[in-house]
This record gives C-alpha cells, sequence and structure tokens, in this order.
C-alpha cells in the first residue's frame, strides 16, 4: 500500500513538473525580466488619440507683388517703354506692382524720387545732371530713348508767314525764330531746354529776340499753339503729330529724324534711383531694369500698328493715325539693349552749357551705369 502511494505521489509530482515546463515554453521570447506579457494588439482602427496628425496642405499661393512707386514728368511717348510694360504685363512677370505718379511737367518728378515719395523716376538725362551739381545725386540704370524726340511744331499760320516748310533748311528755320514764342511745358524741363537751345542756335538771345513760354503738357499745349498763344511748340510726340492732323501744326524741327545731327546720340530719357535705394535695393532696381530692357526690345520687334495699338488704352483721346506716326517716330530711339553711353551725357552737357545750366561736368559713370543690365 505504501508502495502504490509512493508511485501515486512520483507521478503526480513528474506531471506538476511537466506543466511547468511547458509553461516557461510558452512564454513569449524577450519578456524575461520585463513582466507579464503585453496582449497582442487589437485588430481594427487606432483609437483617435493614436491616429497619426493629418499633413498640413502645401502653401501654394505665389508671394504678393512688391509695389514700385514710378514717377513720370507727363504723358508721353518718351516714356513709350513704361506703357508698353505695363500694357504687356512685364511688370507683374518680375513680381512687381507699379504705382504711376504723373506731373504736368519735368521737374517735381525728380523732386518725388529725390524726397524718397517713389522708388524710381523716368525722366530726361538733363535732370540727372542737374542733381548731381545741386548735390543730390542720384543713378541711371537704364535708358529708353538714346536719341531726342523732342520736335518743334509751327503754327501753320507762322508758318506761311515766314515761308517755312518741313523741308526748308535747319538754318533757315532757326533764323525764322526772330521774334517768336515758342511753348514749353515748365520751366526747367526738357522742351525748355530744347526751346532756348534752338534760340542760342539761332545766334539770338532768349527773352529779347525770342521768348520761352511754359503752358503745360498735353492738350494745354495743343491748345496753346491751337489758339495763337505761342507761335512754336517743343514736345515729344503725341502732341506734335496730332497739331500737324488737326491741320494747325507744320513741323518745324524734326529731331526725331534726325534733323539736328547734334542731337542725334543723346540719352534722352532714362531710368533713375537714389544710390542708397540701388545698394539697398539690388533686387528690385535689376527686376525693373528687366522690365524696361523687355519693353525695348519688343517695340524694336513690332510693326508701328502694333506698338501703336499698345499705347491706345493711355492715349484714348489721340486718333489712332496720330498714335501710329507717333510711334514711327519714337521707335528709332529706343535702345533694344537700354545701355548708356559717355557720348549719350556729353550731348546733354553741350545742350546745358548752351542754356547756361551747367556749372561744370562731372564724370559721366559718376551718373549712369550699366551694371544692372541683363547680361
Amino acid at each position: 500500500m505504501f508502495h502504490a502511494t509512493r508511485g501515486l505521489c512520483l507521478a503526480a509530482l513528474v506531471v506538476v513538473l511537466a506543466l511547468g515546463t511547458l509553461a516557461c515554453q510558452s512564454a513569449p521570447r524577450g519578456s524575461e525580466g520585463a513582466g507579464p506579457a503585453s496582449a497582442p494588439p487589437a485588430s481594427g482602427p487606432a483609437p483617435a488619440s493614436q491616429a497619426p496628425a493629418p499633413a498640413a496642405p502645401a502653401n501654394t499661393a505665389p508671394p504678393a507683388p512688391v509695389k514700385a512707386r514710378i514717377s513720370q514728368p507727363l504723358d508721353a511717348l518718351s516714356l513709350a517703354s513704361v506703357y508698353v510694360a505695363r500694357a504687356n504685363g512685364y511688370f507683374a512677370d518680375e513680381g512687381l506692382e507699379p504705382e504711376i505718379v504723373t506731373f504736368s511737367g519735368g521737374g517735381p518728378d525728380v523732386q518725388a524720387l529725390i524726397a524718397g515719395d517713389v522708388d524710381f523716376d523716368v525722366t530726361a538725362a538733363t535732370f540727372l545732371i542737374s542733381a548731381y551739381q545741386e548735390g543730390n545725386p542720384l543713378l541711371g540704370v537704364v535708358s529708353i530713348l538714346n536719341r531726342a524726340v523732342v520736335n518743334g511744331i509751327m503754327h501753320k499760320d507762322v508758318a506761311q508767314a515766314k515761308g517755312i516748310t518741313p523741308t526748308t533748311p535747319l538754318r533757315d528755320k532757326l533764323a525764322a525764330l526772330r521774334g517768336l514764342t515758342i511753348g514749353v511745358s515748365r520751366p526747367g524741363s526738357l522742351t525748355f531746354q530744347m526751346g532756348t537751345y534752338f534760340i542760342q542756335q539761332a545766334g539770338l538771345t532768349p527773352g529779347s529776340d525770342a521768348s520761352v513760354l511754359a503752358v503745360g503738357g498735353g492738350s494745354a499745349m495743343l491748345a496753346a499753339l491751337e489758339q495763337r498763344k505761342v507761335d512754336v511748340i517743343m514736345n515729344s510726340p503725341p502732341e506734335p503729330e496730332e497739331a500737324i492732323r488737326q491741320g494747325f501744326g507744320v513741323m518745324f524741327i524734326n529731331n526725331s529724324a534726325g534733323e539736328d545731327p547734334a542731337l542725334a546720340d543723346f540719352l534722352q530719357q532714362v531710368v533713375l534711383v537714389r544710390p542708397d535705394y540701388a545698394r539697398d535695393n539690388p533686387d528690385m532696381v535689376r527686376r525693373m531694369v528687366r522690365v524696361m530692357v523687355r519693353a525695348n526690345r519688343w517695340i524694336n520687334e513690332h510693326s508701328a500698328e502694333e506698338f501703336a495699338a499698345v499705347l491706345q488704352p493711355f492715349f484714348s483721346q489721340m486718333p489712332s493715325e496720330t498714335l501710329v506716326d507717333s510711334a514711327r517716330a519714337v521707335q528709332p530711339a529706343v535702345p533694344a539693349d537700354g545701355r548708356m553711353t559717355e557720348q549719350g551725357i556729353l550731348v546733354n552737357y553741350k545742350l546745358m552749357e548752351l542754356t547756361g545750366s551747367l556749372k561744370s561736368r562731372p564724370p559721366w559713370d559718376a551718373l549712369v551705369t550699366n551694371e544692372y543690365l541683363p547680361q
């Protein structure tokens, strides 16, 4: 009996030991010293608190355009590149939003630039030179006209009385200025400089032998000639062409066609900046220069009719015939590359010396630079 009971106990002990061994073998690997094994993850979606955060949507909106404040002396085709750039969206292509401030003649536009009210000014190079000698140096960064396009238009009655026609030799035209009044936009403007220049080229004394009268720009200048308040007007297109089209004006001095050889290589219109602005904002200057050069090239590559069609919204009061003639007069003066030359500045010096408005000749490269032009 004792042996049977001991046999049963030993059998029970073997069973217990075997169950313990099986339990150890079924424990998960790597669970040693880590406490009880964790249950396998339940199937189905993870709790909301454990779900990954959704990715933020990419910002695909283009950057807002940068405002470019630009002054100009008046509305005239001497600024044709500005109008083409606006019409063709070249400013927007460079990320710029132009804010244009237009005056009634040259002078206040430059003062606005000097005062910091605008970032750029598109004006005559004579103002660049004047600002330098007055202690307010500015910097020309791109040319939009490399020939004089300020033309003289004489009232038809005066021309008939003086025996003047478009083909009269220049020296005889100049002699006919004795006793006449030349209408210009405002004192000190390029039109003023040109009127005084031609009086002196004739060997006459301004103010006594012939006079210059400020009458304003645009339609005011046309009205002054038509009403015989002045005998001649000096202006860039389109006013001269419109006076001819309406029949009360006759071409007197055609600078657009190079009638005065001294003004054939002449930096007339240039984009100006303050030197400190160019130093602090070189990218803005390069953008502005690229806009103007692109417009210059477009003008050179298209017909006068296409050119006039682009200009029409800006000169809605002008008939298309006048704008085509004006476009044809301006195109040869627009430099495709926008480069400025020493000769173009030297001719300005000569003009200003004849009119008594130049004290001394500064170095030409102190006034303009081609460094911002596209390479």
